[in-house]
């Protein structure tokens, strides 16, 4: 039995992530109005919150979001409870945030948006698994780390499942 469990740990060390994490996620929920730059809806506030518990704050350096309302407000929660600044940041500068986060001591949350994420994942030589982020969903949890020198990826929800099931 002790042998066992032996191979078992050595066997999770060497497929576990080398070195920190970094998380990225789109905004919450967001409102109808105003246009440009709505708010959360409570949605969403709740799903900043399930973020939280998603994510382990004391496992986090770093947290960047878009110069956005509801990337800012998804962002906010988590950030009070790490104790952390939110870094302000450009979509087109995310892949060079990844890569410089991948060799921080501390994992790293990025929020974007529906339309960024997946160009993002691609560039990195990613497969996310989806063509598209639709509209109404907000769940999706995209980790990235190194295994053994390699860029992985593991897609997860959190949260209530935003899409509903079809009738």
């Amino acid at each position: 039995m002790k042998h066992k469990l032996f191979v078992f740990l050595i066997l999770s060390t060497l497929l576990a992530c080398q070195g920190p994490k970094v998380y990225l996620v789109r905004h919450a929920e967001k409102a109808s109005l105003p246009a440009g730059n709505p708010d959360l809806t409570i949605e969403g506030q709740v799903r900043a919150q399930d973020l939280c518990k998603a994510i382990s704050a004391k496992s986090l350096g770093y947290i960047y979001s878009t110069n956005y309302s509801r990337t800012l407000q998804t962002a906010k929660p988590i950030a009070q409870k790490a104790g952390l600044a939110i870094t302000l940041y450009s979509p087109d500068t995310a892949a060079s945030i990844v890569q410089k986060a991948l060799g921080y001591k501390k994992s790293t949350l990025i929020v974007g948006h529906s339309n960024t994420l997946l160009p993002l994942l691609k560039n990195l030589g990613l497969k996310p698994g989806l063509e598209e982020i639709k509209d109404d969903d907000y769940d999706n949890l995209f980790v990235i780390c190194r295994k053994k020198g390699e860029l992985k990826l593991k897609h997860q929800n959190y949260g209530e499942p935003s899409l509903k099931p079809k009738k």
